[in-house]
């Protein structure tokens, strides 16, 4: 029989795998819902290619949909809430994260980001 220890551990590793693997960034993000009529902001806390993970003092008013900025460097995507655990939620991109140049969004592409989120970089131009 497994020690309840062996088993939580088991359990907290399994809920961690991940598809894409996170990097902590730690840059600051408007959350937008409402046709962007509300904002409020958050903390980017990791990111990867898939989603992320945001603190703010308002996770329990995100809704379920909700569009993520970065405003220093213009990342814009849609996003699912999938958890939220105080004030730190759990985010999955819904599109291809935007990059809004001269008011023209132009999609990411998956190089871009493969780039911006490689630790080896040292690098998050855009997150």
């Amino acid at each position: 029989m497994k020690s309840p220890v062996l088993k939580i551990q088991q359990q907290v590793q399994t809920a961690e795998q991940r598809v894409y693997q996170r990097t902590d960034v730690f840059r600051t993000a408007v959350i937008y819902i409402e046709d962007r009529q509300i904002q409020f902001s958050c903390s980017l806390l990791n990111i990867s290619k898939g989603g992320a993970k945001i603190s703010t003092d308002r996770a329990a008013d995100v809704p379920l949909y909700f569009e993520l900025v970065n405003t220093k460097f213009g990342l814009d995507t849609w996003c699912e809430l999938r958890w939220q655990l105080s004030d730190e939620i759990g985010v999955m991109f819904i599109d291809s994260p935007k990059a809004v140049h001269g008011g023209a969004e132009q999609p990411i592409s998956s190089t871009e980001i493969a780039r911006i989120t490689d630790p080896a970089s040292g690098n998050f131009n855009l997150i």
